[in-house]
C-alpha cells in the first residue's frame, strides 16, 4: 500500500492528471489482471538509473538490508562495492507515470506505437489511493532532475538514487511508484512475479478516470479497445487523442 517517503517530492495539487502510455497488448494485460505492472529498474534503458552523483561514489553507504557475506563477496570478487550497488537496480520496481495537464505528442511519440496504444488517465490522488492493501510498502512522488557532476545525496536510502534523474529528461515530468523488494527480504506469499517486474493489485475504477486512444488509431482498435473494456465489465470513458482534432485553416 502507499507510504509517504519524505525523499519523494509531492505536488501542490494531487488533482493533477497523471498518464501512462502503453501499447494495446500492455494495456489488456492491464485491464485482465487488475494490477499495475512495476518493471524492474535494471530493464530500464538508461545507464544513469540507480546511480549516484560524483560527490557520492567515496561516502555511499550500503543498505542495511545487505548480509555482510555478500558485501565481502563482492568486494572480494570485484575489489570495490559498486556492483553492489548496481544490484539494488534488479530490486527497485518502478511504475512511471507522466504528469500533465494535458496529453503529449512527446510522450506518444517516446513511449507508445502510435495509432495502436493507449494512454490511461488519472490523477496523482486516484493513482496513490487505487493501490489495495499489501505488506510491500509503495512509494510515491515526483522525480528531481539533477546535474550528476555537481550534485549529491545525502539520506542513505537505497530509494534515493531511483527518486533522480538526468536533468536532460526534464521534459518527461516523471511521476514514480517504487517498490523496493531486496532479494534476502521476499515476503512469505509475496513471490517475485517475473523476470521482468512485479504486478501489484490495483483499483482500477479509482485509477482510471479516462483512456485515450492514440493519434491515428484505426477503426478497428478503437471497437477492440471498447470490447475488452465491456468485456471485463467495466465502463471507462473512451475518448480520441487531441492530437487528431482538425486545424483552423
Amino acid at each position: 500500500m502507499y507510504k509517504a517517503n519524505p525523499l519523494f517530492k509531492q505536488p501542490n495539487d494531487e488533482e493533477i492528471k497523471v498518464w501512462r502510455y502503453i501499447d494495446f497488448t500492455k494495456f489488456v494485460s492491464l485491464i485482465n489482471s487488475q494490477s499495475l505492472f512495476f518493471s524492474w529498474a535494471d530493464k530500464f534503458t538508461d545507464p544513469f538509473e540507480g546511480s549516484y552523483p560524483k560527490n557520492n561514489i567515496t561516502n555511499r553507504r550500503l543498505p542495511a538490508e545487505i548480509p555482510q557475506e555478500k558485501i565481502d563477496f563482492f568486494l572480494e570478487e570485484y575489489g570495490n562495492e559498486s556492483k553492489l550497488f548496481e544490484l539494488i537496480k534488479s530490486q527497485m520496481a518502478i511504475s512511471c507515470w507522466h504528469m500533465n495537464d494535458n496529453e503529449s505528442a512527446a510522450m506518444w511519440e517516446r513511449y507508445s506505437n502510435r495509432g495502436q496504444s493507449v494512454a490511461i488517465q488519472s490523477t496523482y490522488e486516484r493513482l496513490k489511493e487505487s493501490f489495495k492493501p499489501e505488506e510491500r510498502d509503495i512509494h510515491l512522488g515526483i522525480v528531481k532532475y539533477i546535474n550528476y557532476e555537481t550534485s549529491s545525496f545525502s539520506s542513505g536510502d537505497p530509494i534515493e538514487p531511483f527518486v533522480h534523474k538526468r536533468e536532460s529528461f526534464t521534459d518527461e515530468k516523471e511521476v514514480r511508484a517504487i517498490i523496493y523488494v531486496p532479494e534476502f527480504s521476499v515476503i512469505p506469499g509475496h513471490p517475485i512475479d517475473t523476470f521482468f517486474g512485479l504486478n501489484v493489485n490495483a483499483n482500477l475504477e479509482k485509477l482510471i478516470e479516462c483512456i485515450y486512444l492514440a493519434p491515428k488509431t484505426p477503426a478497428w482498435l478503437q471497437l477492440l479497445v471498447r470490447e475488452v473494456i465491456k468485456k471485463y465489465d467495466f465502463s471507462f470513458k473512451v475518448v480520441h487523442s487531441e492530437l487528431d482534432k482538425d486545424p483552423f485553416f
